[in-house]
């Protein structure tokens, strides 16, 4: 018997999820300490994608409701009373929004945690960018566009996170998961695997100029990034 009900078509996959696993907390089917079943069985149960999972299950962990343990999976870490920006997150995730306007607002977000990012970055941060830009050009040498959503995701994740700035994260993460969704979505087109090679370069630049705490440059580099990006993802040919 499936824990969870599958997809309905018309709804955000990703605020689905959000919205299943908040429904098994609240009707106490799962408690602080349970672990959650897999990406894969989830994905399985609720007839949808894991990159969909996997967003869900992030933006439980920065509400606060669930911690991702490496290696270990995915456990409820308290209740949704206690949870912080639950409702302004889950509502970024169910409003039906252009997506023109999600990629402006992800920009200026971005933007200033880059900044912060440049200031505040530690040797951990750096070494967790430059393992997700390691994995974004191995997964393309070997075409795994997949893998490269994923590397890509964690990468700008990362980001956020060396900015060290709560309230800028949980403003940003709701915002990352609709853009990654869609770049999950359209990253196996012909088109884009004829122009994603040089997402590669994007991403070393910003991390090169975060390891230099270029400050004054880092703007630039970001708004150049959301360029390349918009032109593959948001307003590429057909």
């Amino acid at each position: 018997m499936e824990e969870f009900e599958q997809f309905p078509s018309q709804k955000s996959r990703t605020a689905y999820v959000v919205d299943e696993v908040l429904g098994a907390i609240k009707a106490n089917r799962y408690h602080a300490g349970d672990q959650l079943p897999s990406e894969r069985v989830l994905a399985e149960q609720m007839k949808v994608g894991r990159a969909a999972v996997r967003e869900a299950l992030s933006a439980l962990q920065v509400m606060g409701i669930v911690e991702r343990r490496i290696g270990q999976g995915t456990y409820i870490k308290g209740s949704i009373d206690d949870s912080i920006g639950l409702e302004p997150t889950l509502q970024a995730l169910r409003e039906n929004r252009s997506l023109g306007e999600v990629w402006e607002a992800r920009k200026s977000v971005e933007i200033i945690l880059a900044k912060l990012a440049v200031e505040k970055a530690d040797e951990d941060d750096i070494a967790s960018l430059q393992d997700s830009l390691d994995r974004i050009a191995e997964a393309l040498a070997r075409g795994d566009y997949d893998d490269y959503a994923d590397a890509d995701h964690d990468f700008h994740l990362g980001l956020a996170k060396a900015a060290k700035n709560p309230f800028l994260q949980r403003a940003f993460f709701p915002l990352l998961a609709i853009t990654h969704q869609q770049v999950a979505t359209q990253v196996s087109s012909q088109y884009i695997r004829e122009h994603i090679q040089s997402m590669i370069e994007e991403h070393r630049l910003i991390l090169e100029t975060i390891k230099r705490r270029q400050v004054s440059k880092i703007a630039q580099v970001i708004r150049h990034h959301f360029v390349a990006s918009e032109q593959l993802f948001l307003n590429r040919k057909q």
